[in-house]
């Protein structure tokens, strides 16, 4: 969808855009730790936040951002379920720059 009319090269910047973020929505992962808390800092777990995942398999070894959290409380403990996809699929439309050819002044 556009949403403005452009030159070739604004809607290539907006086309590049579009893939990258695509693609980054397309990587979501969704993920059990123990506890409610971080080992880092030893805050709660909390959306919005940039985490590095290596997965045992090696299939993941990325930096994802937190976009759901969900804490259990059971028998066995407590548990905390991470969404997570990359911080790519938040990024914003790039400005296209202004045509200084047609200036009003």
């Amino acid at each position: 969808t556009a949403e403005s009319q452009g030159k070739a090269q604004t809607l290539s910047g907006r086309a590049k855009w579009q893939k990258q973020v695509n693609r980054a929505r397309a990587m979501r992962l969704s993920v059990a730790v123990q506890g409610w808390r971080t080992s880092e800092d030893g805050d709660f777990w909390m959306p919005n936040r940039l985490v590095h995942v290596t997965a045992l398999r090696g299939d993941a070894d990325h930096t994802f951002f937190i976009t759901g959290v969900s804490f259990t409380r059971s028998e066995s403990g407590t548990k905390t379920a991470l969404e997570m996809t990359l911080p790519g699929a938040f990024d914003l439309i790039p400005e296209a720059e202004p045509d200084t050819e047609s200036s009003w002044g």
